[in-house]
C-alpha cells in the first residue's frame, strides 16, 4: 500500500503534471495513433477462438460424501478428460480443431479470422517497436522521473503520458487444455502456442476438412510476414493514398491492404495488395480505394 500511495502521490505532484504538459505537445500529433493501437490490442480477442467451459462437477462416494471442486478456466481452454488430454499432448493441433473448431460451416470464416489475426499480431509487434522509438525521443524530458516509479509502474506511467500501452500478453494467443480428475486432487494443464507457424498449421488442417466446392470462394492465400515486406518494398515503404512514406516520417506504421477487400471476395496476391499508412488503412475500412 506504502509502494502504491507513493506512486499515486506523485503522480498528483506538480513535478509529474509539469512533465505532462510538455508531454501533452510532444504526443499530440500520436494521439490519433495511439488510440489506433488501442482498437487493434482489442481486436485480438474476437479474432481468436472460441472458450470451452464445462460445468463444475460434484462426485458423491458410499458414505454420501461430497466432494465439490471448481476450475478457474483462462479464455479459450478446453477442460478435458485424461485420455482425451494425452491425445492432445501428442496431436495438439488435431485436438485444437476437434474442441475449437466443431463446426464445419463456420471453417470459412474462422479461417478468415486466423488470417487476419496473423496480420494484426503483426502489426502490433511493429507498433510496439515504434512506441518504443517514441519513448527513446522523449527520454531527455524524463532525468528527474523517480526510479521507483519507472520500476512500479512504468506501463502505467508512460500511459499517463498519452503512450498506448501493447501488453505483451497481448502479443503472446494459445489454446490451453485442461484436466482436473473426479475428485478434483489431481489437475494437469498444457498451452498450444499460436505462433504465426502454427496459425499457418491450423488453418490447412481446416482447408484439409473442407471439401474443395465449399471452400473455393473461400480460398485466399495467407498473408505471411515475407508477402507484406515484399509489398512494402514494391511501393517504396510509401502508402499508395496519401503518399507519406517512412522515409518522411521515420516511425510511421505502415499495414498491407487488400484493395478488394476479402469480404467482397478479393484475395490475398499481390495485384490486390498495397502498402497504406495506418491513418488511410483505418479511414478505409471496408471500401475500395
Amino acid at each position: 500500500m506504502d509502494r502504491n500511495n507513493r506512486i499515486l502521490e506523485y503522480y498528483y505532484s506538480e513535478e509529474f503534471t509539469r512533465l505532462k504538459s510538455t508531454c501533452d505537445s510532444l504526443m499530440s500529433s500520436q494521439k490519433e495513433f495511439n488510440e489506433y493501437i488501442d482498437e487493434k490490442v482489442k481486436s485480438i480477442s474476437g479474432l481468436f477462438g472460441t472458450n470451452i467451459v464445462r460445468e463444475d462437477t460434484v462426485i458423491e462416494d458410499e458414505y454420501n460424501y461430497i466432494h465439490p471442486y471448481k476450475k478457474s478456466l483462462t479464455p479459450f481452454t478446453a477442460e478435458v478428460s485424461a485420455s482425451v488430454f494425452a491425445s492432445a499432448e501428442n496431436y495438439p493441433l488435431d485436438y485444437v480443431v476437434k474442441q475449437f473448431y466443431s463446426n464445419k460451416a463456420l471453417y470459412p470464416e474462422q479461417i478468415q479470422k486466423l488470417q487476419l489475426l496473423v496480420e494484426e499480431l503483426e502489426t502490433l509487434r511493429e507498433a510496439k517497436q515504434i512506441i518504443e522509438n517514441q519513448k527513446t525521443e522523449i527520454q531527455q524530458y524524463l532525468s528527474e522521473v523517480p526510479d521507483f516509479i519507472i520500476e512500479n509502474d512504468e506501463d502505467g506511467f508512460y500511459s499517463r503520458l498519452g503512450f498506448a500501452t501493447i501488453n505483451e500478453k497481448s502479443l503472446v494467443v494459445a489454446y490451453k487444455f485442461s484436466y482436473t480428475s473426479n475428485a478434483g486432487y489431481a489437475q494437469r494443464s498444457f498451452i498450444v502456442p499460436m505462433t504465426e507457424e502454427t496459425i499457418v498449421e491450423l488453418i490447412q488442417k481446416l482447408e484439409d476438412k473442407l471439401t474443395f466446392s465449399a471452400f473455393a470462394k473461400e480460398q485466399r492465400l495467407l498473408m505471411t510476414s515475407k508477402l507484406r515486406q515484399e509489398i512494402k518494398e514494391r511501393d517504396n515503404f510509401t502508402c499508395q493514398a496519401c503518399g507519406n512514406s517512412i522515409s518522411k516520417e521515420p516511425n510511421l506504421l505502415l499495414e498491407i491492404d487488400h484493395k478488394v477487400p476479402v469480404s467482397k471476395g478479393g484475395l490475398t496476391v499481390k495485384n490486390n495488395l498495397q502498402t497504406l499508412c495506418w491513418r488511410c488503412n483505418r479511414s478505409k475500412g471496408s471500401k475500395l480505394i
